[in-house]
């Protein structure tokens, strides 16, 4: 009963069955023409020059596919709970120095502890560009 809406001034746009605002990718600028799911899963919302507006590998939320990369800054979230896809207790993030992390979150306070795992991938002269889930 869920639904997604695509517009070119509202964004995507998904409302639970009773028709409630429950995730947004926020407004898309540069007129919105096509939209398709690629073999490797990524979801691109295209403009009318056919460069990407929006996709979801660069928006990730609890998953990573085969082929995607995580840049600095950006963070994968675990979900609460099997059903509750809201942000759980464990984020992974590449700091901007380049460090890979894994911390804890308190709920519902979200105050983020220290560090749980640290790949100590930020040294001066290498620092981590990038985590990227290869095909082996």
């Amino acid at each position: 009963g869920s639904t997604v809406l695509l517009s070119g001034t509202v964004g995507l746009v998904l409302a639970n069955p009773q028709g409630s605002e429950i995730w947004r990718s926020g407004q898309l600028s540069g007129g919105v023409t096509s939209a398709s799911l690629t073999d490797s899963g990524n979801f691109v919302i295209r403009a009318r020059n056919s460069s990407p507006l929006w996709e979801t590998f660069g928006n990730p939320t609890d998953t990573i596919l085969p082929s995607q990369t995580l840049g600095r800054g950006i963070i994968l979230s675990s979900r609460r709970s099997e059903s509750d896809f809201s942000k759980g207790r464990f984020r992974l993030i590449l700091q901007g120095d380049g460090n890979l992390v894994l911390t804890t979150v308190n709920l519902p306070t979200e105050q983020v502890n220290g560090a749980y795992y640290a790949a100590g991938t930020n040294s001066a002269t290498d620092p981590g560009t990038q985590l990227a889930f290869d095909y082996i």
